[in-house]
């Protein structure tokens, strides 16, 4: 599972390098930019349920019902 992550971390960091002109000296920055993005994306996509509902309105329909 860890090699997974890295491989992506790697590939992600890979394409930060290249949208940047492929600038020498940078590969801590993207490394750790390329970790944020994955962590951020797996944190979006552990609570879709949760999001789905509130931007639908989901809880404020259910309070709008039950005053009726």
């Amino acid at each position: 599972m860890q090699e997974d992550r890295s491989k992506k971390v790697e590939e992600r960091a890979h394409g930060i390098w290249e949208s940047e002109g492929r600038p020498d000296g940078k590969h801590d920055e993207h490394w750790k930019r390329a970790e944020q993005e994955l962590s951020e994306g797996e944190k979006q996509s552990e609570t879709p349920k949760a999001r789905s509902s509130t931007a639908s309105g989901g809880s404020e329909k259910k309070r709008r019902q039950s005053k009726a």
